[in-house]
């Protein structure tokens, strides 16, 4: 496995035992890999402390001449101005995503897949190293950040046909949407970092296609299917169950949803909807909303535009490249070489 994507010859392997002063094995560390030139190791660290934990990322400069780690040269405390949140560390989640052609330079999101409480906490970091957070409940235990979805870029056309040597120059807009259940929360920064937020209210959204069959609605969920560049907007799909008084039918129906990044008033693309004079038993009513969310999500997949190129992921979600002893591998073919990270990107204390 180690081989795998070396065909050519045998990568030399660094481990994480090695790195600086060999403080990278405490708990809490878990590498996440290689930033886009390739010049640093991202590292994220949670401690915990007192009704919480205590959160950061650090910066690793790599020596490419003798494939050896420093110690960190950058920490930037994650999720809040202190560090700090009420989260207990354990089976901590995190995801960093790094970026070109905005000012934004890393996006990290992360929840506790052991709390009770399924909150996110996220952090952007920009170019200058400023940092802004927020924290949201999400609702969701199985909530899963998308960034083909969930992630706009204003006028992207225009960095189509440029080299690599204007695309610095060549700083966008861009907008995050947080599926929050209830909300749509969006985030956007424009080209001098400033920020404003948006948010489209599923709940009233709801209350006024039901109108006085609003106090009947027994189920509901939201899902951020697409997105429109040229409206630069999102398409949501909202999938609810309910029941019609005038009517004495339960209804299970869907919406598709384009809701603008700037706050502009949403717009219904597109409904469609079962009747049943007895309710189901069981989830059939809820497995058909999924069903529908399900075409819907491919169907507009197949229509998105591809982004990968501006944005690189980095995980502990997956645990990729895992070998047969249980060592994370963290490979880049390029330098022929291979960081064995022996905490294995899974957090306990």
């Amino acid at each position: 496995m180690i081989n795998l994507d070396f065909p050519n010859q045998t990568p030399t392997i660094l481990t994480t035992r090695n790195f600086g002063d060999g403080v990278f094995l405490v708990k809490g560390n878990i590498l996440l890999g290689f930033d886009n030139p390739h010049r640093n190791l991202l590292s994220f660290n949670i401690q915990p402390i007192p009704h919480g934990s205590f959160c950061s990322l650090f910066i690793w400069p790599l020596n490419h001449s003798q494939f050896s780690i420093s110690n960190p040269c950058k920490q930037f405390l994650l999720f809040s101005e202190n560090g700090k949140i009420s989260i207990h560390p354990n089976d901590f989640e995190i995801s960093l995503f790094e970026f070109i052609c905005v000012q934004v330079k890393y996006f990290v999101c992360g929840r506790s897949l052991s709390s009770p409480d399924d909150f996110i906490f996220l952090s952007f970091i920009f170019e200058n190293e400023q940092t802004t957070h927020f924290s949201f409940p999400v609702n969701d235990p199985d909530f899963r950040f998308n960034p083909n979805t969930s992630i706009l870029f204003e006028s992207s056309g225009i960095l189509d046909h440029i080299n690599s040597d204007q695309i610095n120059s060549q700083k966008q807009k861009i907008v995050f949407a947080i599926n929050c259940v209830s909300t749509i929360k969006m985030i956007s920064f424009d080209q001098n970092n400033v920020l404003k937020t948006f948010q489209f209210d599923v709940e009233k959204s709801l209350s006024k296609s039901l109108q006085n069959n609003a106090k009947n609605l027994d189920f509901y969920e939201t899902s951020i299917i697409g997105k429109n560049e040229k409206e630069f907007s999102f398409v949501v799909f909202l999938g609810f169950i309910f029941y019609h008084d005038t009517k004495n039918r339960w209804f299970v129906a869907f919406q598709i949803i384009n809701v603008p990044a700037n706050g502009k008033a949403y717009r219904l693309i597109h409904q469609e909807y079962n009747t049943y004079e007895i309710r189901p038993q069981g989830d059939s009513m809820k497995n058909t909303i999924q069903q529908w969310k399900n075409e819907f999500e491919m169907a507009c997949l197949s229509d998105s535009s591809n982004f990968t190129w501006k944005i690189r992921c980095l995980t502990n979600r997956n645990i990729p490249g895992v070998d047969a002893d249980g060592i994370r591998l963290i490979k880049a073919p390029e330098m022929n070489l291979i960081i064995a990270d022996e905490n294995n990107g899974i957090i306990k204390f």
